[in-house]
């Protein structure tokens, strides 16, 4: 149904994840995206589920250091999103980072994909905070 890849940075895939970035997180805000917004993809980790060739779900993880990593930019094509891909992706990301020695993960989420998060094992480590102009929580899990 879908292919797990790593996505290299300025590839052809790279772009198209781009493009569901922009479509999925940043136009519903009313944002489009900079070129200042994308200068640390090169630094980071970028992994995509593909079908037929186009990305379906994305993340990017930062190495924050030598044993965490911060996700961002968790995006699903808004027609494929209830379908479980948004668990996939995240625990194949996991068991990767994981086996990388990576100890814990962090990341900013939306209030609105609280709920998705503390299913998957993440606590809430912050009070809300504001971000792109939304309310966000800082999570965290241990791997």
């Amino acid at each position: 149904m879908y292919e797990f890849k790593t996505v290299d940075f300025q590839s052809d895939l790279y772009y198209k994840v781009v493009d569901l970035r922009e479509r999925v997180l940043r136009l519903p805000l009313g944002l489009k995206f900079q070129k200042k917004d994308l200068e640390t993809d090169s630094n980071e980790l970028i992994y995509s589920l593909i079908v037929a060739g186009n990305p379906v779900a994305c993340v990017q993880a930062r190495p924050l250091g030598c044993d965490t990593v911060k996700l961002r930019q968790m995006a699903v094509e808004q027609s494929w999103q209830g379908r479980g891909l948004g668990k996939k992706i995240i625990s194949k990301v996991e068991e990767l980072l994981r086996n990388k020695s990576y100890k814990q993960v962090e990341l900013h989420a939306r209030k609105t994909a609280i709920g998705f998060y503390l299913k998957m094992g993440y606590e809430i480590d912050s009070d809300e905070f504001t971000e792109v102009g939304i309310p966000h929580f800082r999570m965290i899990k241990k791997l």
